[in-house]
């Protein structure tokens, strides 16, 4: 896919800068952030400080006739883009790195930590994310108040998506699934009570851990939108840890997430999903490497990153 493409992805968002006064072009604020993120950059003041160094560089796709914005001007460009158009657009771009082979989806949810801002109080921004275990793609994120809200948003980022489908311890587990539940389908309890259209089972996973001579069972319930097998089931389980040790511990040790200070309007949001744009990007490259070396390579040699972003 040509860098070209990739930001056209983004060509039906709306700039929110009245027109007259906009020096910097909506395409060359997104190339400049997400080219930056994959190299390393963790806030708009080492943004704007790789852009100047990389001007010709970021000319070889697009313009840049008055240069590079400052660190402000990005900044609040990315806090003015409305972040339900832009988590749409992302999940466009990324519907087109997907195959159509059948893929076990993981969702869950993360906070950014230092997003919030307690003198607005504004809660930190917490997001819930879909996960292809087998093609390793972020296929999409929606925010939401808090995680007691993941019920709410988990339905709204599966309609956008539109899918179809330790040491020292010995640990049993069980599985069991349930595929009749015409009993959860009865009237709502209140006006308005939200509901999974397409549900197909339930299920639960048991674990009994014999850890230094004591017994622990915990169980845990699950909403499956495909009639799975219990070893079928099973599997999915475990692909859902995906989610933790593939996305969000990249995310918090590579990306270092919980640093981001964004505080204001969309901006958490939308970096969240140039994060996983990055991430997406990084995943696909041709290359042997751990994510954390790549980065460091992308930051390095300017025809990596231009291999990267432009998919070849």
């Amino acid at each position: 896919m040509s860098t070209t493409r990739l930001i056209d992805h983004f060509s039906a968002l709306d700039d929110p800068r009245q027109s007259w006064k906009v020096t910097y072009p909506l395409p060359e604020v997104l190339l400049i952030v997400l080219c930056a993120t994959m190299a390393g950059a963790e806030d708009f003041v080492q943004i704007e400080l790789w852009a100047n160094r990389k001007l010709d560089f970021l000319r070889r796709f697009l313009p840049f006739e008055k240069g590079i914005p400052s660190h402000d001007t990005l900044n609040d460009v990315i806090n003015a883009l409305p972040a339900d158009s832009f988590q749409a657009c992302f999940t466009a771009w990324v519907d087109e790195l997907r195959d159509a082979a059948a893929d076990i989806v993981a969702i869950d949810g993360k906070t950014s930590r230092r997003s919030h801002d307690r003198s607005k109080g504004r809660n930190p921004l917490h997001l819930v994310s879909a996960w292809a275990s087998r093609q390793r793609l972020v296929l999409g994120q929606q925010a939401c108040g808090e995680k007691s809200n993941e019920i709410t948003a988990i339905p709204a980022l599966l309609e956008r998506l539109e899918l179809k489908s330790d040491h020292g311890r010995i640990e049993t587990r069980r599985h069991a699934v349930c595929r009749q539940i015409n009993w959860l389908k009865s009237d709502r309890r209140f006006p308005g009570e939200r509901r999974f259209r397409d549900l197909a089972m339930i299920a639960m996973v048991e674990a009994e851990v014999q850890r230094e001579g004591k017994l622990s069972i915990e169980r845990r319930y699950f909403l499956s939108s495909a009639k799975l097998s219990a070893r079928r089931f099973a599997t999915a389980v475990r692909a859902h840890w995906h989610v933790e040790n593939r996305l969000h511990w990249v995310m918090d040790v590579v990306f270092h997430d919980d640093l981001m200070r964004l505080r204001t309007d969309n901006g958490p949001a939308n970096m969240a999903a140039v994060k996983h744009m990055s991430l997406n990007l990084i995943r696909n490259i041709n290359d042997k490497a751990s994510i954390r070396a790549r980065r460091k390579a992308l930051a390095w040699d300017d025809q990596y990153l231009a291999n990267a972003i432009t998919g070849t």
